[in-house]
């Protein structure tokens, strides 16, 4: 008994080396290329057969389930369509296959070197970019360490797993459907397809799985038990970003149905290839991918026909990005192209704040995920923008629109930090149940209400103000002043009111604080929708309509200023 649960816990504990080693490289490289993914992926929509590429390249660097994620939020941030994102999410699900061929390489024997290597160099290392290699490095180190601990684990007992394996042979159509289900039943638990094809690489490298015909049909539940990660993700966004993920979802059951009916000929075409059976098992995982690429890609039109559909949405429908690369050579016009995506990004803050004021207020079914989710597509598209930006602060400007770019950059901090504490409010509502109103008299409950409308009026009005033109900016920056000027008239005598009221042990100092996390959070976002308002009332801050149109002059050699949070 103790020997088998020495075996059990050797096989976990690599299974979970593997998983962590897989997890830290993914994690290095995506800080590694962060910015220059985005950008490449948020450019996918000029082509298909570029989206496709940007894909392969995405998913080779960070797996699969964590590019299909940042391209559904992407699509919620509405920086990518969803035209755009089904040749990235078919280029995704290939790009992943190739990353998994490395690791059927079996470099199990260099694994603890890897580790070695790569720990000493995160140490020694100053700079965080060379910090990530080492890290890039350890990951992979570790995840071929779990492969030989587990491997060495199974290796001595592989009779006894072959026969619980039994079942899940391919050969048959029964044991293929059924090594497909438990497949994709594991996948959707773990969340990882690299990490149940590398244990299949394991249970093949120890003579468990003895042919092909037995690691085909995990390789198929792989497939399909990987989307379940971007269906959670897609949950609380836009329709067309639950449509995105629908369509991962797609993609990968077509293929996999692809893989079944064509099974007869695939194995033996693997099995013809040569190669172990580790090989031929990474060989199947990439062919499957690719014949559904084959048959996927010229449905792409229909698809997304089906798609919006199916996934129709009574809320109005979301605009794009603005950031269109073509205007940078004109920096009027992109400087326009930033006030209007400023005010799509405002229009998110708006969006968020309305449903917190509503589950303030104790409303039922507010669902406060969306919040979450608004937050992240506010952070996507300030790191966008902000990179606009800097792109465009490489032309030659005139002094206004140089100075105007650098308001722009404080506004799209501003207008992030919003969002923030927007997001904060959703904590303290959820944490609080939506019941700090109830804990209040009548005449207090009323004027916290009416202060949170106030806060949400300032908000809306930083959102107009960036779709003014030069006539209406000064009107709508007054607006937002004038909302925060109201705001602190009233919110005074209701913070004293109640601090009167403790003093009187009329209310409980816990209901005192909850309503001070409040009203410090509604203040933080009323002062810095009065920061954008005086930023907008800069003399600089202003469109010229002469320019519109004008191409920049000679470019410089300006480095982009380092982020700020």
């Amino acid at each position: 008994m103790i020997a088998k649960i020495l075996v059990a816990s050797e096989v976990a504990g690599g299974v979970v080396l593997f998983l962590l080693g897989m997890q830290m490289l993914g994690a290095a490289l995506r800080a590694s290329a962060g910015e220059r993914l985005r950008s490449l992926l948020t450019g996918a929509t000029r082509s298909r057969v570029r989206g496709l590429a940007l894909g392969v390249s995405a998913g080779t660097l960070v797996h699969s389930s964590a590019a299909t994620v940042m391209t559904v939020g992407f699509v919620h941030a509405g920086l990518l369509s969803l035209a755009g994102a089904l040749p990235v999410l078919f280029g995704a699900n290939v790009g992943t296959t190739f990353s998994m061929q490395l690791v059927s390489l079996r470099l199990t024997d260099y694994a603890l070197a890897m580790v070695a290597a790569g720990g000493v160099w995160r140490m020694v290392v100053k700079t965080e970019r060379w910090k990530r290699a080492g890290e890039a490095l350890l990951g992979f180190g570790l995840l071929f360490l779990g492969m030989k601990i587990s491997g060495g684990a199974i290796e001595p007992h592989r009779e006894a797993f072959a026969g619980w394996l039994g079942a899940m042979d391919g050969a048959s159509l029964r044991g293929l459907l059924v090594g497909t289900a438990v497949a994709a039943v594991v996948t959707a638990i773990v969340q990882s397809s690299g990490a149940v094809i590398g244990m299949a690489f394991v249970l093949a490298g120890s003579g468990v799985l003895a042919g092909v015909s037995q690691t085909y049909p995990i390789v198929l539940g792989a497939h399909i038990g990987t989307t379940v990660t971007a269906l959670i993700a897609a949950v609380g966004t836009s329709a067309e970003a639950r449509a995105t993920a629908t369509a991962n979802c797609a993609f990968n059951v077509l293929n996999v149905a692809v893989g079944i009916v064509a099974a007869g000929w695939i194995l033996p075409a693997l099995e013809w290839a040569g190669g172990d059976v580790v090989r031929q098992t990474a060989n199947a995982h990439t062919l499957v991918m690719l014949l559904g690429v084959v048959v996927a890609l010229p449905l792409t039109r229909p698809a997304i026909a089906l798609l919006t559909r199916f996934h129709r949405s009574k809320e109005p429908e979301r605009p794009g990005s603005f950031l269109d690369r073509e205007k940078l050579r004109t920096p009027e016009d992109a400087i326009v192209s930033v006030l209007r995506e400023l005010g799509r990004c405002a229009d998110l803050c708006c969006e968020s704040f309305a449903l917190v004021n509503r589950a303030f207020r104790g409303e039922p079914d507010v669902d406060l995920r969306r919040v979450a989710k608004n937050e992240t597509s506010i952070d996507e598209i300030k790191a966008s923008t902000r990179a606009y930006l800097h792109e465009l602060a490489r032309a030659y400007l005139s002094r206004r629109q140089a100075l105007m770019v650098q308001g722009l950059d404080r506004c799209v901090l501003g207008v992030e930090r919003i969002g923030d504490h927007v997001e904060s409010l959703a904590y303290l509502v959820r944490k609080d149940g939506g019941r700090v109103l109830d804990r209040l008299d009548a005449d207090t409950a009323s004027a916290l209400a009416r202060v949170a409308d106030l806060a949400e009026k300032a908000v809306r009005a930083v959102a107009r103000s960036f779709a003014a033109d030069n006539g209406t900016l000064e009107a709508a920056s007054w607006e937002v002043l004038d909302a925060r000027n109201t705001f602190m008239r009233e919110s005074v005598p209701v913070r004293a009111n109640i601090e009167e009221r403790l003093s009187r042990h009329e209310v409980p100092a816990r209901v005192v604080l909850a309503f001070g996390e409040y009203a410090v959070a509604l203040e933080r976002i009323v002062r810095h929708c009065a920061i954008l308002a005086q930023e907008q009332r800069r003399p600089s801050f202003k469109i010229k309509s002469t320019k519109l149109g004008r191409l920049a002059g000679p470019h410089a050699s300006l480095a982009p200023p380092a982020d700020e949070d």
